[in-house]
């Protein structure tokens, strides 16, 4: 079954769905995990990134943001840096592949 995540990316009010489907493809001798991954939204920006983000593979998950190739190509396609959307295409990858508990994460503005 896919995972399928929800972003409601805060002040813009743009609504984007990331759907990640499992794969198993074979890395020399041994067998590895991808995610493609199906991105919808409102936002124009997102919908750029949409195009260049199709499949993740398990070690694209884990590099660091500087090398990550989410990151790397939401630099190049969104004019927001703080856009929740980029951790959520990860998220949704890595809970697809079974690396991570597919449980809700938020950001919350509180008053003190």
């Amino acid at each position: 079954m896919p995972t399928i995540v929800d972003v409601y990316a805060g002040a813009c009010g743009f609504r984007t769905i990331i759907r990640a489907e499992s794969e198993t493809y074979s890395a020399g001798d041994v067998c590895a995990y991808a995610a493609r991954v199906f991105i919808e939204s409102e936002c124009p920006y997102i919908k750029d990134l949409a195009k260049k983000i199709k499949r993740l593979t398990i070690h694209d998950l884990y590099k660091p943001v500087g090398d990550n190739p989410v990151f790397k190509e939401a630099a190049i396609c969104l004019r927001h840096p703080m856009c929740p959307v980029p951790c959520a295409i990860l998220k949704a990858a890595e809970a697809e592949m079974g690396l991570a508990l597919k449980k809700n994460v938020s950001i919350t503005f509180r008053e003190e």
